[in-house]
């Protein structure tokens, strides 16, 4: 019950100052994979600040997959929350992952948009990039319970 009721506060206070980056700095997994959350242009975002230890190929300084994988799964549960008011995380039900491109070893980008907004299902789509957003490196296809 506690972790619920902070994490309203913690929602409330970062809707307040229109700031997301409250909300990844509340969470020890955001903080350690350095995820960040932004507003773009009103939009809720995700960026992955590059870290030599998100590499997945040093020889060729690819990012690993998985870290890729969470920066999507976390910009859309955290959008869920954003932009519905809920008071806790939506759980994943399924994802689907594309990788499209390699990954380069620089911030990476993450956008999101609730494709369906249910009673108990929510669909939620979302992409990743690193220089253009019009050059994905990656998209999910994410359904969450909430």
């Amino acid at each position: 019950m506690t972790d619920r009721l902070n994490l309203k506060k913690v929602i409330s206070q970062a809707k307040v100052k229109l700031d997301p980056s409250i909300i990844s700095s509340f969470f020890p997994f955001t903080r350690k994979t350095g995820i960040v959350f932004f507003l773009h242009k009103e939009q809720f975002c995700g960026k992955l600040d590059f870290s030599q230890h998100h590499i997945g190929n040093p020889i060729t300084n690819v990012l690993h997959g998985g870290i890729v994988a969470a920066l999507l799964q976390n910009t859309a549960q955290f959008h869920i929350v954003w932009e519905k008011n809920i008071e806790s995380i939506p759980e994943i039900i399924d994802i689907s992952i594309n990788f499209l491109r390699i990954g380069k070893g620089v911030d990476t980008y993450a956008r999101a948009s609730i494709i369906k907004y249910g009673k108990r299902v929510a669909n939620v789509e979302v992409i990743a990039w690193n220089d253009d957003k019009f050059s994905p490196i990656a998209n999910a296809s994410i359904n969450f319970l909430v």
